[in-house]
């Protein structure tokens, strides 16, 4: 196992990723910013941040491991993980659409964070899984440790993706809908309870 090799290649797939998501966000800043610098801020770092906190525990696996076998194990059950999370994903979007259509007047603010909401929580993680899908019994090369880091590297740093615009999402929705939100506080402020209305 070539402990050097693989961990420039972690780096590189890592790094790849957080320019990806720095370039993303640059190209679509006017749909992405929120106007609320704190916020924008959080938004811009957590992805970066998650992708180098997986990037720390991969580095550390391959200083643990004596082979390529145990290495893979555990790139298979981090691949098992996201492919899990990739099953969920339609059914967070789908409610999210629901909650689009039901809930915001001005659907056109949000509709390109749906878009890549939808390209990096499915799309590009399903398009990895199949470029990258092991079609030989032979698991124990360098060609398969490459092609599964791969897979867990992009797909993981898309995820990260598409949960932070799915963080964004949902912040417009409540700013736009916080006059509505508001409304109804006020409404259930008002209202009394019976032992209230005794006591006056």
């Amino acid at each position: 196992m070539d402990k050097e090799y693989i961990k420039q290649l972690t780096l590189i797939f890592n790094i790849s990723m957080s320019v990806m998501w720095i370039t993303i966000y640059l190209y679509f800043r006017e749909h992405l910013k929120t106007h609320h610098w704190s916020f924008d801020t959080f938004i811009i770092i957590l992805p970066i941040f998650s992708i180098w906190i997986h990037h720390i525990f991969i580095i550390e696996k391959i200083n643990q491991s004596n082979s390529d076998n145990d290495f893979l194990q555990y790139l298979d059950n981090e691949i098992k993980t996201e492919d899990a999370f990739i099953d969920i994903l339609p059914i967070t979007i789908f409610g999210t659409g629901i909650l689009l259509t039901n809930y915001i007047s001005n659907l056109s603010t949000v509709i390109r964070d749906f878009y890549l909401l939808i390209v990096f929580g499915l799309l590009i993680p399903l398009v990895i899984r199949s470029l990258t899908a092991e079609k030989t019994v032979v698991i124990n090369t360098g060609f398969s440790v490459t092609k599964r880091l791969i897979h867990d590297i992009f797909t993981f740093g898309s995820e990260s993706i598409a949960t932070t615009i799915f963080f964004i999402i949902l912040n417009k929705l409540f700013v736009q809908n916080y006059e509505h939100y508001k409304s109804y506080m006020v409404v259930f402020k008002n209202n009394k309870h019976p032992h209230d209305i005794t006591k006056h």
